[in-house]
């Protein structure tokens, strides 16, 4: 029995003592994948102070949307360093310098990630400058690694859509941006495909630190070579490209994003700009922000899915908001158009067919009904009707006190027809063209002060021109107005 135990125990002592040991490679791997988790970085610039032989600087190379610097004090450990990375086949998208001063040879605001186990003679102050906004630092003191994130300026806006955001202003609260006093980063293409075709570059907004644009990919050489459309994530400090996902088309004002997901239309991509399943209620347009046509079967709405035929065109209309031009705030949207009972299929053909109001309503419709039988209705705060032909509008002022601007050309045919007489046909040829007049200009128009309470009319501007489609802005109390007749003003308080 004893011969028994002794055996056992000595072929324990045989299996511990010969199991394979992990490779150093793997130990500096699993390390570099525990630093990027437990400071959350998602891509971007990675900077390693005190480097040494480079293996763990190797390590942080392993994701596809980082670039690595790596800094050392010692040019031995600096030579061993470009060797480590350049047998491992990264080096270029791995690099390291020898560091000879306290100060770090980086723009401001450039360093996603900066990480030491002993930063030597450089001080805090200097690894606050290189961060970006959102980037962190991860060092190692006395024997502890701490996480310092640095904040992003609350004065740093962002343009989350075509005209800024869904408030439809195109304006930024941005009070950091200035003349440039240096080169941040650059990027390509260093040249276009042609201009005989759509931009190479078309739809940018930004969102989270991060930018995203529609680029052509395809050759420069010849332009007749189908387009390659791709749909690209960059770090909006750095520079840094993220990812670069292909699409089948591009417009320059479908894009929109609200700091967690990316909509190009009703497709929707998280913020590394990989196609998500199952978009969600979003601002956009099937015809694109820029369209003015006066189509019915194109409207803005605040959904997920567009339907289309001769039947589902107006039902996306009754199931959630939805306008020819839509503005909103964090709960609710101002729209103008055809609220539900006047967005049936049949109701289309013009205006004098179709009632057209000032609406206020919920982001989200309420559910009614259940099983087969289950629907969504637009809860309606309230409605009114205009006597213009909304063409521009912007919602502007703090939370409390919101205005909404509108703008347009009279709206001749009215928002009732005549008593006797069908909805759906026209009151006379005369009335027509006088409302197509309207349309080209030739009637001028007027914009609007609402408010958001009630709808009401606080003030009102007469125009000799109306303005062109989406053509306002309001800044600093003054309202600008690009018109029909080529002319941009401006109106202020007397």
């Amino acid at each position: 029995m004893n011969t028994i135990k002794a055996t056992v125990s000595c072929l324990i002592a045989v299996l511990v003592f010969t199991a394979p040991a992990a490779s150093g490679a793997e130990t500096h791997q699993a390390e570099a994948k525990r630093i990027v988790k437990a400071v959350g970085f998602t891509g971007g610039l990675i900077v390693h102070v005190d480097c040494d032989d480079g293996e763990l600087t190797a390590a942080f190379g392993a994701a596809d949307n980082v670039l690595v610097h790596g800094l050392d004090t010692s040019a031995d450990k600096i030579r061993v360093a470009r060797k480590q990375i350049g047998d491992l086949g990264l080096y270029g998208k791995v690099s390291v310098e020898q560091l000879s001063s306290n100060r770090l040879s980086y723009a401001d605001n450039l360093v996603n990630l900066l990480v030491s186990a002993d930063l030597g003679d450089v001080g805090m102050k200097e690894v606050m400058r290189v961060l970006a906004p959102n980037g962190a630092a991860y060092i190692k003191t006395g024997g502890k690694w701490t996480k310092t994130v640095k904040p992003r300026p609350a004065a740093i806006d962002e343009w989350t859509h075509y005209l800024h955001s869904p408030s439809n202003n195109a304006v930024a609260r941005d009070s950091v941006v200035g003349p440039p006093k240096q080169v941040q980063w650059i990027c390509g293409p260093q040249w276009a495909r042609s201009h005989d075709h759509l931009s190479t570059t078309s739809a940018m907004v930004s969102s989270g630190g991060r930018m995203f644009y529609i680029l052509d990919e395809g050759p420069t050489a010849f332009a007749a070579v189908k387009p390659q459309w791709k749909l690209i994530a960059r770090d909006a400090i750095t520079g840094k490209l993220l990812s670069s996902t292909p699409i089948d088309g591009a417009l320059p004002d479908v894009l929109s994003c609200d700091g967690e997901s990316v909509f190009m239309r009703h497709i929707g991509f998280n913020m590394n700009a990989a196609a998500i399943k199952k978009s969600k209620p979003h601002l956009y347009s099937s015809a694109g922000f820029l369209d003015g046509q006066w189509w019915h079967r194109t409207y803005w709405q605040f959904g997920a899915n567009m339907r289309s035929t001769w039947g589902g065109w107006p039902s996306t209309g009754q199931r959630v908001p939805s306008g020819r031009l839509l503005v909103l705030d964090k709960a609710v949207i101002y729209g103008f158009g055809r609220l539900k009972q006047y967005h049936l299929n049949g109701s289309h053909v013009g205006m004098g067919k179709t009632k057209y109001q000032l609406f206020a309503c919920d982001q989200t419709p309420k559910r009614v009904g259940t099983g087969r039988r289950a629907s969504s209705k637009v809860n309606v705060h309230w409605s009114r009707d205009i006597d213009i032909i909304v063409r521009a509008m912007v919602l502007t002022g703090p939370a409390d006190n919101k205005t909404i601007f509108i703008a347009g050309p009279p709206n001749v045919l009215g928002v009732q027809p005549p008593k006797g007489i069908h909805p759906y046909t026209l009151k006379s040829p005369k009335a027509l063209a006088e409302q197509a007049a309207a349309f080209e200009g030739q009637r001028g128009g007027s914009i609007r002060a609402i408010s958001d309470d009630d709808g009401k009319t606080l003030n009102k501007i007469a125009l000799t021109s109306p303005p062109v489609w989406d053509g306002m802005a309001v800044s600093d109390g003054r309202i600008y107005l690009a018109t029909m007749d080529g002319q941009i003003s401006c109106y202020g308080k007397k």
